[in-house]
Formats: C-alpha cells, sequence, structure tokens
C-alpha cells in the first residue's frame, strides 16, 4: 500500500503469518538501513532476504 513504511508493512504480515513476524521485522530493518541509512548491502543481508522470500511463497496466513 503506497504510503506504508517497511516497518509497518512487516507488522502487518507478521500479524497474518505469526511465525515469520521476528523474521519480517529484520527484513525491514535491513531495508531501512540500505535505502535510507546509507549501509552498504551485504551477501548475508541478501541472503537473508533470498531465503525469506522463498519460505514466504510457501507459506499461507492465519485465519484473523
Amino acid at each position: 500500500m503506497p504510503g506504508k513504511t517497511a516497518d509497518e508493512l512487516a507488522a502487518e504480515a507478521g500479524r497474518s503469518l505469526p511465525a515469520f513476524a521476528e523474521e519480517l521485522a529484520a527484513a525491514a530493518r535491513a531495508f531501512d538501513d540500505v535505502a535510507y541509512g546509507g549501509v552498504p548491502g551485504s551477501p548475508a543481508a541478501y541472503a537473508m532476504l533470498r531465503d525469506l522470500d522463498e519460505r514466504l511463497r510457501l507459506a499461507r496466513p492465519v485465519a484473523s
């Protein structure tokens, strides 16, 4: 949704996918670090995001 921060999106997704909530928050921090904090991306951060993305593709949200 336009206007949402990475942290807001991670928190919302974490409510639907609680098993991933901590990892989603870490992914949002990694995004913010690179996008706004001037921190260069790293192979470790890329691998974390890639692996999370793959697992999220198979995940199913919990009913609210």
